[in-house]
This record gives C-alpha cells, sequence and structure tokens, in this order.
C-alpha cells in the first residue's frame, strides 16, 4: 500500500495502479489493522508519542510493511496517510512536495519538504527504538 485517503463513501486504498475502495471510515481501518497486529491504534499512538516525544501528526506503525504517517490532522477531511515504506523519494514542488513511490507512481502534496521530511525522520526515530 502506498498511501490511505478518504473518499465521500469511505477510504481508498491506494497502491501501484490499485484503488481499493473501503465503505468504513479512515479511524475504524486503522484500529482493525492494528488489532490483526494484536494492538489498537490508541495504544499505538500512545507509544508513539511517548517514544518520540512528539504529541501531534504521529506516524502509526501497523506491520513490518506498514508504518503510516499523515500529511495533516487525522481528523481533517482531506488528509493522506502515507506509507513511509513504500516511498523511494521525495521532491520539492511549487505548491507542495511530490512523493515517488517505489513503484514509481507519485503523489503530490500540499505540504512543504521540510514538513515531509520531519515526518519521515520521526519514522525513522520509531523504527530504530522498536529494532532496540
Amino acid at each position: 500500500m502506498n498511501y490511505i485517503r478518504r473518499t465521500l463513501s469511505g477510504i481508498a486504498l491506494i497502491n501501484q495502479s490499485n484503488v481499493v475502495h473501503l465503505d468504513e471510515g479512515l479511524t475504524h481501518y486503522l484500529n482493525r489493522l492494528c488489532l490483526s497486529n494484536v494492538s489498537t491504534l490508541s495504544g499505538r499512538k500512545k507509544a508513539a508519542r511517548v517514544l518520540l516525544n512528539k504529541t501531534a501528526n504521529i506516524p502509526i506503525y501497523i506491520n513490518s510493511d506498514i508504518l503510516l504517517f499523515p500529511n495533516q490532522s487525522l481528523r481533517k477531511v482531506d488528509t493522506v496517510l502515507v506509507n513511509y515504506y513504500a516511498i523511494y523519494d521525495i521532491i520539492e514542488e511549487e505548491n507542495g512536495t511530490k512523493i515517488i513511490f517505489k513503484d514509481l507512481q507519485t503523489l503530490l502534496i500540499p505540504q512543504s519538504i521540510h514538513y515531509m521530511r520531519r515526518q519521515m525522520s520521526a519514522c525513522s526515530q520509531l523504527l530504530q527504538h522498536l529494532r532496540q
């Protein structure tokens, strides 16, 4: 999975040229993913807050294939959750940051490259804690 975004009827999971639409809320889906890995979304968020000493827009570790970070608050309708493991590169653009995924799909996020680098750094720090 490259990223998740909300749609009018639920959420869309985007991977390569495949788009899977699910008729469930973003938080419900994330909690279901976490529960399949013997935890809850709330528990994962609390742990990440403590480990990273960060209170907002924290990364969500699901498993060894999925580590999601939001481009903004999860409460916002146009939030995109990007899978850290799927990223090949990020490039600064005039109106945001272009994310290039390993499958060469691209996504333009209306956030600065500095913000995206901070988010990716938080993911890297979280992974370091998990490896200890």
